[in-house]
Formats: C-alpha cells, structure tokens, sequence
C-alpha cells in the first residue's frame, strides 16, 4: 500500500489491551509449568501482573516485587517489568511529511 506509515494509526488502549494480554499469557504459561512441578507460586496473581504499579499499595509493590523477582518464575523480571510499567505508552509521531 503505497504510503501505508501515514496511514497506520495505533491508540494508547489497544496497544495497552495488546501488552496486558501477553502479559497474562505468559503468566498463564508460567503457572501451568509450575502446577506441574506441584506448586502453586501463581495462583491468585492475575491482577498483581496487570495492575500498574502507580495503582498499588506498599503492600502490594512489596508482594509483586518478591514474585517478580522469585527463581522459581522463569519469565517473570522480564514479563514483571513490563506488566508494572507497559501503561506508560509513548506517543507516535507524527505522520512524514507533516
């Protein structure tokens, strides 16, 4: 399609919905693997994943951060921090030629 950069647009909540739903697809991966291994590390921490971080208590931060940063979760400082901080969507530039 002839000038399709200019014509491609991305809004703040579709890209935020996209990154929220890896974000819990990996979670779900990871909770799987481990309730095989007989562990239950994930379970009920759907939303300590999709909560910005902005919206947590110090409890809460304190709770994520030692799941984030468990051994026993393989993905989960890669995956934690951009589940923490993903809502902070910069914006696109302008359309060329403008």
């Amino acid at each position: 399609m002839p000038e399709a950069q200019r014509k491609v647009a991305f809004d703040k909540f579709h890209v935020v919905k996209s990154l929220g739903t890896a974000v819990d697809k990996v979670r779900r991966q990871e909770h799987r693997a481990l309730m095989k291994e007989g562990r239950d590390d994930l379970k009920g921490t759907k939303y300590d994943w999709l909560t910005h971080s902005a919206n947590k208590s110090a409890k809460q931060k304190a709770r994520f951060e030692l799941l984030r940063t468990s051994t026993h979760v393989k993905d989960g400082p890669r995956v934690g921090h951009q589940g923490s901080s993903y809502a902070v969507v910069a914006p696109c530039p302008p359309p060329v030629g403008t």
